[in-house]
């Protein structure tokens, strides 16, 4: 992962809400891993956001899941590319970065 996100630029770029909003950094940095690294297993994923406190619904929300071989075998990873932030997918595990408690809804590898 830390790889990965050190020749990402995608974070640097600035959010506009009319034009490129979430889910544009989703896809930019999905097709930017295919072009860079030859790989097809950085998917963009939409899905809603709760505040991890309250479990009050915040919006839906773009992002990307990532699927890596490491030594110990696959896996896979919410990443964030409007902030470079990530975690581990894990069974029962709250998917939270910072305020956000991420709940995927549909995923798109290509």
């Amino acid at each position: 992962m830390e790889n990965i996100i050190e020749v990402d630029w995608v974070n640097e770029k600035e959010y506009y809400s009319d034009y490129f909003d979430c889910d544009n950094f989703g896809w930019l940095f999905s097709a930017r891993m295919a072009m860079l690294f030859k790989v097809n297993t950085a998917g963009r994923a939409s899905g809603t956001l709760y505040d991890p406190n309250t479990g009050k619904q915040i919006g839906i929300h773009a992002f990307n899941i990532i699927v890596s071989r490491e030594n110990d075998g696959f896996h896979a990873w919410l990443y964030e590319p409007m902030n470079d932030l990530y975690t581990e997918i894990t069974k029962g595990k709250k998917l939270v970065l910072k305020n956000w408690w991420y709940k995927p809804t549909w995923n798109n590898f290509f």
